[in-house]
């Protein structure tokens, strides 16, 4: 009886899992159709999802330093109860926001300062 429990629970979870990463699959699709929705960073969380299914994908990954990190986050939710994997879900997908968002502004300021050098550069040789 406790292993049928057992199973049954494992089960669920997957299948819950199962749910996340087609949620996420749809909501980073739409996302990379309307600039509302940040569609990276749902297909980033789909691609941690199901780095443990697919070895190739998460041996691509894991070439990563930053995504290297998050799988290491990710895989401890296996060892934690649902509602800890609820809260360490949540905080993993703040922490990519976060950093996706930092990513993003890094990169626009870089766009700006080369921006910015060439007009400087153009009216220095005018």
């Amino acid at each position: 009886m406790h292993s049928m429990k057992r199973h049954a629970g494992q089960l669920s979870g997957q299948v819950l899992i199962l749910l996340v990463i087609v949620a996420c699959l749809a909501l980073g699709l739409i996302g990379l159709i309307l600039p509302i929705i940040p569609g990276l960073l749902f297909l980033a969380i789909a691609a941690i999802l199901l780095a443990p299914y697919i070895p190739a994908l998460g041996d691509w990954m894991r070439r990563s330093p930053i995504m290297s990190r998050y799988m290491d986050d990710a895989e401890r939710l296996h060892t934690l109860e649902f509602p800890d994997q609820i809260k360490l879900g949540f905080f993993l997908s703040l922490r990519m926001l976060i950093d996706s968002l930092k990513f993003m502004f890094g990169f626009l300021r870089d766009r700006v300062n080369d921006f910015s050098s060439d007009t400087r550069s153009r009216s220095a040789r005018y």
